[in-house]
């Protein structure tokens, strides 16, 4: 778990000031591997800080996706998810029900690896995302669903 001095020295090396809403944010991606939307996020600080507001959360998150402090996945149609681990690394992607899973034990592509693409003198990121049916979607066969899309 994430400490408070921990928080305040990230946000000191990226020039943030570490209130304590930005901190129960940053605790509760810190914590967990689900790859939470914004309103979860927002329901869940909002249990701890009850003044906290939406648009609060929302900007939080894109300032901290902005400072490399958290990243942030794309599911689809627009659908945004963010991750507590900043280090780039493959995803896992369900096309029914838009589980996230982090898939560590895969290498993700390095910029480097791409010096020849057509048009672009330079390469800055590149990111291995995997979409198919997890296995509680197939189990419940909604799978079904996602193949005929």
């Amino acid at each position: 778990m994430v400490t408070l001095k921990d928080f305040q020295s990230i946000c000191l090396e990226k020039g943030l000031r570490a209130t304590q809403q930005r901190y129960e944010i940053y605790k509760i991606l810190a914590g967990t591997t689900s790859h939470p939307g914004a309103e979860e996020v927002f329901k869940q600080a909002k249990a701890i800080q009850p003044m906290l507001s939406f648009d609060t959360v929302y900007r939080t998150l894109g300032v901290f996706v902005d400072k490399g402090i958290i990243s942030q996945v794309e599911i689809l149609a627009g659908k945004v998810r963010f991750d507590g681990n900043p280090s780039p690394h493959p995803h896992a992607i369900c096309t029914v029900c838009d589980k996230v899973v982090d898939c560590h034990h895969m290498t993700n592509p390095h910029p480097k690896d791409y010096s020849d693409v057509p048009g672009f003198a330079t390469v800055r990121s590149a990111h291995l995302e995997l979409r198919g049916v997890c296995q509680e979607c197939a189990a419940r066969n909604t799978h079904r669903q996602a193949v005929a899309q």
